[in-house]
C-alpha cells in the first residue's frame, strides 16, 4: 500500500465510528415500525389522494349541488322571514325533472326547494345528503324512483364512487368506521395511478361540470333544473317495478331516514314517483303497491299523498327515461301535488268546479306569478297536444270549445300554445303583461354579471346620457355603432369589465369566449360561455346576435325582422351560477320590451 494511503487512514477526516449493538436494534425497529406506519396511514393517504376529477358525471354532480345549497340557504332565509318551514324535495333525477319546487312555493306561499338530483348516486347517499341538508321543523317532499327501494347496500356505483371520492369525502369519514376503512383498504393500485390524471385536470381547470341535456346554466331559483332532453325511444314499460320490501336491501336506509325525521320533527310526505305508465293492460291489482309496502309506510310515518296511477303518464310525455318527464307534464304534476298538499299548509280546499282552464304547451315552460294562479287556485292546467292524447288532463286545439261550453275562460301565455290554437286563439284577449327595459335590468340585478350582444346599428343615444346609467365603457359601446359584446358586473362584480368592439379576423363579428371563474376571478360556480355579435354585412345576410352557456343559445333568436339592431341579453347570478333572465331589447335608452303576456279566451255568451 502506497504510504500515502497508509497515512490517510490515521486520518481524523476519515475515521469511522464503531458500529455499537444498540444502533443495530434501533435500525431494526425502524424497519418493523415502518410499515406499520405507512399501513396505518394508506387509508389517510387514500382519502386525500384518490379522486376521479377526469370523470364527467360527478363533476356535474356537483355543479348541480353547488348550485341547489345555494337555493336551499336562500329558501332558508325565506323561511326565517316569514317563520315558515321549508318544503324540501328529495328523491333521483325523477324529482329533479319532474316536481317543479318554485311552482309548488309560488301555490302554496311555503319556501320551497328540488334538492332531488340523481338515483346513481344510491339510495344510502341521497338520504344521507338531504339530512346535511334539513332543519328541524322542515317538511320533506320524498320522491323515490321504484329502484331505489331495492338499491344494493353498503355497495358504490362508479358514479356514487366518483363523486364521493372527489368532491364529498366528508360522506366517508361519517361512515361506519369499519366500514370505510375497508373501502379504502380495498382500493386497487390503479385507483392511486389513474388520479394522477384527475388531479392534473383539476389543476388546470379543464371541465366545465357539463352533461349534454342537463345544463348547469339554467337551473331555477329554486333548485329546479329548467333544461329538458330531447324525446327518445327507452324500453317497454310492463308493470310497475314495485320492490319486494321483505327483501329490498334499501329498506334499512328509509326506515333509518323516518326514524332521524321523527326524531327532528320533520313532517315526510310522500309520492309515488312521476313514471311512464306501463304500455299493457294490468292483471286486476296490478296498480296497487303489494300490502306489505303501504305496511311498511304506514310504519315510518311517511304521509302518502297519491298512488302510483295518479303518476303515472302517457310514453309520449317522457323524455329519454321511463321517468323524465316533460315540461307540460311537470307542470300538471306539480299542480296536482299542490293540490294534495294544500291542507296540510293551512289552505282553504279547492272550488268542487274549475274556475278556468290554463294550457300548457311549451318544452320550455316555466312558472311565473302570473301562470301560477295563486290567487284563483280553481284553474286547472291541461296539457294543450296537436293530437288525441290518452289522459285526462290533455286537451286538442278541437277540444277546447269543451272547455269553454263549461262556462269558464281558458288561459295560455306561451307562443306554442298560440300556433296550435289558430283562429281560436286570436279570439283572445291580453289580460296581463310583464315588460322590461335594459335600464330597469340594470337597477334591478345589482349583484349580477350581464352578457351583452349588439350587431351594427344605426343612430342611437349619446354616450353622456348612457353613462348616467351605465358604466362610462359599457354606455361608450352601446352609444358607438359598431358591434360589440361584453361581460360588464354590477355591485360587488363591477370590476367584471370585458367588452369587445373588433372581431378576432378582418370580416368576423366580435366573440367573447371564456369560462365563468375566469370572468369573475372567483370562486363561483362553473360553466362555459360564447358570447357573439355579426358584423353588418353579416347581419345583412340574416347572422344574429348570439349567447350560448355551456352550448345552449340564449336568448333564443327572434323571427326574422323582429330582432333589428336589438341587444341580446342574459343576465348571471354569480353566487348560484344560472342565469336569471334573458331578453332582446330595442334599444339601450328605456326602450321596453314585453318579456310576458296572458291571454284569455272566454266563452260565447248564451
Amino acid at each position: 500500500m502506497p504510504a500515502s494511503e497508509s497515512a490517510g487512514l490515521s486520518d481524523p477526516t476519515f475515521f469511522v465510528p464503531p458500529i455499537r449493538s444498540r444502533s443495530t436494534r434501533r435500525f431494526g425497529l425502524a424497519w418493523l415500525i415502518t410499515p406499520v406506519v405507512l399501513a396505518l396511514l394508506w387509508p389517510v393517504w387514500s382519502l386525500a389522494w384518490v379522486n376521479h376529477f377526469d370523470f364527467g358525471e360527478p363533476a356535474w354532480i356537483d355543479g348541480m349541488y353547488r348550485r341547489k345549497e345555494v337555493a336551499a340557504a336562500r329558501a332558508a332565509a325565506r323561511a326565517d322571514e316569514s317563520r315558515l318551514p321549508r318544503l324540501v324535495v328529495i328523491g333521483g333525477s325523477g324529482s329533479l325533472l319532474g316536481v317543479d319546487a318554485e311552482l309548488l312555493e309560488l301555490k302554496l306561499g311555503v319556501p320551497t326547494v328540488n334538492f332531488g338530483l340523481h338515483a346513481g348516486l344510491g339510495t344510502e347517499y341521497l338520504l344521507y345528503r338531504s339530512r346535511r341538508e334539513i332543519r328541524p321543523g322542515d317538511s320533506v317532499l320524498l320522491c323515490p324512483e321504484y329502484e331505489l327501494w331495492g338499491y344494493p347496500a353498503e355497495t358504490f356505483t362508479d358514479i356514487s364512487w366518483g363523486y364521493v371520492s372527489s368532491y364529498d369525502r366528508r360522506f366517508m369519514l361519517d361512515m361506519d368506521r369499519g366500514r370505510a376503512l375497508r373501502v379504502l383498504y380495498s382500493l386497487p393500485l390503479s385507483e392511486h395511478v389513474s388520479s394522477l390524471r384527475g388531479w392534473w385536470k383539476r389543476v388546470r381547470g379543464k371541465h366545465y361540470q357539463t352533461r349534454p341535456g342537463y345544463n348547469l346554466g339554467f337551473i331555477g331559483p329554486n333548485g329546479d333544473l329548467r333544461s329538458s332532453r330531447p324525446k327518445t325511444p327507452f324500453p317497454p314499460i310492463l308493470k310497475y317495478p314495485f320492490p319486494e320490501v321483505t327483501t329490498a336491501t334499501s329498506v334499512r336506509y328509509f326506515r333509518a331516514f323516518a326514524d332521524w325525521a321523527r326524531a327532528n320533527n320533520v313532517r315526510v310526505f310522500m309520492t309515488w314517483p312521476n313514471a311512464c305508465r306501463p304500455d299493457v293492460p294490468l292483471p286486476p291489482g296490478g296498480e296497487e303497491p303489494p300490502a306489505e309496502m303501504a305496511a311498511l309506510l304506514k310504519e315510518f310515518g311517511f304521509i302518502v299523498l297519491d298512488s302510483p296511477p295518479a303518476t303515472a303518464y302517457p310514453r309520449q310525455w317522457f323524455t329519454d327515461t321511463s321517468y323524465h318527464c316533460d315540461a307540460q307534464t311537470r307542470r300538471l304534476r306539480t299542480d296536482a301535488l299542490a293540490r294534495r298538499l294544500r291542507p296540510y299548509f293551512g289552505l282553504s280546499p279547492l272550488p268542487n268546479k274549475p274556475s278556468g282552464f290554463y294550457l300548457v304547451a311549451s318544452p320550455a315552460h316555466r312558472p311565473r306569478v302570473g301562470n301560477a294562479f295563486a290567487d284563483d287556485p280553481g284553474v286547472e292546467a291541461k296539457y294543450l297536444a296537436a293530437g288525441p292524447v290518452d289522459h285526462p288532463d290533455a286537451v286538442t286545439p278541437a277540444q277546447v270549445p269543451k272547455l269553454l261550453e263549461a262556462g269558464v275562460s281558458v288561459y295560455f301565455d306561451e307562443a306554442e300554445a298560440a300556433a296550435l290554437l289558430g283562429d281560436l286563439g286570436k279570439r283572445a284577449v291580453e289580460v296581463g303583461r310583464t315588460t322590461a327595459s335594459l335600464p330597469q335590468w340594470w337597477r334591478k340585478y345589482d349583484k349580477h354579471v350581464f352578457l351583452l350582444a349588439r350587431s351594427a346599428r344605426t343612430g342611437g343615444a349619446s354616450a353622456p346620457s348612457l353613462a348616467d346609467v351605465f358604466p362610462a365603457e359599457l354606455a361608450r359601446a352601446l352609444a358607438s355603432p359598431e358591434p360589440f359584446v361584453a361581460a360588464v358586473g354590477t355591485g360587488p362584480y363591477s370590476d367584471v369589465k370585458r367588452i369587445i368592439t373588433a372581431g378576432a379576423r378582418a370580416g368576423r363579428g366580435p366573440t367573447l369566449h371564456t369560462d365563468f371563474r375566469s370572468l369573475v376571478r372567483r370562486d363561483v360556480p362553473q360553466f362555459s360561455m360564447i358570447v357573439s355579435a355579426p358584423t353588418a354585412t353579416g347581419a345583412a345576410a340574416g347572422e344574429r346576435c348570439m349567447i350560448r352557456i355551456n352550448r345552449e343559445v340564449r336568448p333564443a333568436p327572434a323571427p326574422p325582422g323582429g330582432e333589428g339592431a336589438g341587444i341580446s341579453v342574459a343576465v348571471v347570478d354569480p353566487v348560484m351560477g344560472v342565469v336569471v333572465d334573458t331578453a332582446v331589447f330595442p334599444d339601450a335608452t328605456g326602450g321596453e320590451t314585453i318579456t310576458w303576456r296572458m291571454n284569455r279566451i272566454d266563452p260565447p255568451r248564451k
